[in-house]
């Protein structure tokens, strides 16, 4: 069974963008990959392990999942001077005019009423017969995750996220003898390298083999530094981007606005797009790893666009580019 998100946010003036419009298959998990990889890029990417998986998936999918809509309606309102961290406005989710919390019981207080309001109507659209289904409530899950386990250890995620850079799906090629395919990924990897090594001064190994890269270590140390400077927020997006695509550089690239999400996802998915153009699609398989990664990518990007707006991303820009310049007065 499929259910259709649809987000639309108020924005000042009364407009409605349209910032999130997907397939969502019902079992799918929004920050946990379920789909079924194929045997190549399991051998070049490292998963999280069972730990980690469970710590994030109980995040994620509390035991609200299946429970009969408790309220009548959802809403935003300011949170109340004092009441909220920092000095910054900030706003709250209501369920009939009670605050929303997180699934580990935190105060939902972003500084985004767009966010707020995302958010919000993911909760009013829970009218299904099956109950309330925590996945197709995308920008609630993130921001959970956000303030449930980025905000309280962020060393956990940044290593989680900088594990795949050594299996990286960017950096690598399929063997000459694959001349498509191999053309294919030339046209699509090549403009993130020149990217990583010309903005970011990161330039990184590619191979048509299946072991682990090693990268010069100068480009490592700047990466991780770029993934140090993150606020949560993006880090929390990262690490979505991150385990969709099983590409630290093409998630980068989506958190930074270097690339869309639907070219993420064609980016990420050559080689599976690849076998199954040989092959063909397996339904209940292909069909729902590309819905996964359609949701997972463009909510990733949604969320952030709803916080930040272009200040705020200019702003994250600025700051990446500072600790870089840290880093390497400090090497």
């Amino acid at each position: 069974m499929r259910s259709v998100l649809r987000l639309s946010v108020p924005l000042p003036g009364g407009r409605l963008p349209r910032c999130v419009g997907a397939r969502a298959p019902q079992r799918l998990s929004l920050m946990m990959s379920t789909s079924a990889e194929s045997p190549s890029s399991t051998s070049r990417a490292e998963g999280l392990d069972s730990a980690v998986q469970g710590k994030i998936r109980e995040q994620v999918h509390p035991t609200i999942k299946g429970r009969r809509r408790f309220y009548e309606g959802a809403s935003v309102r300011p949170v109340p001077p004092g009441e909220g961290e920092g000095t910054s406005p900030k706003f709250e989710v209501t369920l009939d005019g009670r605050a929303l919390k997180s699934p580990g019981r935190r105060p939902m207080h972003v500084e985004s009423e767009a966010l707020a309001w995302g958010i919000a109507l993911e909760w009013d659209a829970q009218t299904g017969k099956r109950g309330i289904e925590p996945s197709t409530m995308p920008l609630m899950s993130l921001t959970s995750t956000w303030l449930d386990q980025t905000a309280g250890d962020r060393g956990l995620v940044i290593k989680n996220v900088g594990k795949y850079l050594a299996t990286d799906t960017a950096c690598f090629y399929a063997e000459p003898a694959l001349r498509q395919l191999r053309k294919r990924q030339e046209k699509a990897f090549e403009p993130l390298h020149e990217w990583m090594s010309s903005e970011w001064g990161c330039p990184l190994a590619t191979t048509d083999e299946v072991f682990r890269l090693k990268h010069p270590p100068r480009s490592v140390a700047r990466v991780l530094a770029m993934v140090h400077a993150l606020d949560d927020p993006a880090l929390t997006a990262l690490q979505c981007a991150v385990m969709e695509c099983k590409s630290l550089v093409v998630a980068l690239a989506v958190v930074l606005r270097r690339m869309k999400p639907a070219k993420a996802e064609f980016v990420s998915r050559l080689e599976e797009e690849f076998q199954i153009e040989q092959w063909g699609l397996v339904e209940g398989g292909h069909d729902m790893d590309i819905v996964a990664a359609k949701v997972q990518l463009a909510s990733a990007s949604a969320f952030l666009h709803l916080l930040d707006g272009d200040q705020g991303h200019a702003r994250r820009l600025d700051r990446l580019k500072q600790a870089l310049l840290a880093h390497e007065l400090a090497a």
